[in-house]
């Protein structure tokens, strides 16, 4: 009965050992897709660019961000109903379309809602 526990907890240190190499295994990078409606050299999409390299910057290379601008992957309110449906990760687009979705961000847009801009952003702030 010995012999048989002791060939046993031999076996099982092997293969023990045997499956817990240190190999690294390098998985594939998360890809993401981020929607702009605004052409390549637009403001708002040249800091998309940005975004995508310090994700990748910061998640060593794990995270890839692929940037599809001029309304490459549609207009704005498609967007949108995409990001919901998870077609695409995340999109950067103007309040009006978002207003579409959640009617109480039209208060934003109202006119002379602010005195100036250092009023405007101590309210969105």
């Amino acid at each position: 009965m010995r012999k048989i526990l002791f060939v046993f907890l031999v076996v099982l240190a092997a293969i023990f050992v045997l499956t817990s190499g240190s190999s690294k295994v390098s998985a594939a990078p998360i890809v993401m897709r981020l929607a702009e409606t605004h052409p390549q050299d637009y403001p708002t999409t040249k800091g998309d660019y940005e975004f995508a390299r310090l994700v990748k910057e910061r998640s060593n290379g794990r995270i890839v961000v692929e940037v599809f601008h001029s309304k490459q992957l549609g207009e704005e309110a498609a967007v949108i109903e995409q990001v919901q449906l998870g077609a695409i990760d995340m999109t950067r687009v103007s309040i009006s379309a978002v207003s579409s979705f959640v009617r109480d961000l039209d208060a934003f847009q109202l006119p002379y809602l602010y005195r100036d801009a250092a009023h405007m952003w101590k309210v969105l702030d």
